[in-house]
């Protein structure tokens, strides 16, 4: 299997784009499809601190 059909599948990528943002080595968000950038800087703001 090539590294990044592995990486998908550790991270439970179906669909593109996909965002997922980690915080201390976890998730903590994910977007999932085309998305209006307010929803993604809501997102990085949400977990910011």
């Amino acid at each position: 299997m090539h590294l990044s059909t592995l990486t998908l599948s550790k991270y439970g990528v179906r669909g593109i784009p996909t965002l997922v943002l980690f915080k201390g080595g976890k998730e903590v968000g994910r977007l999932v499809g085309n998305q209006p950038k307010d929803a993604i800087a809501n997102l990085l703001k949400e977990h910011s601190n």
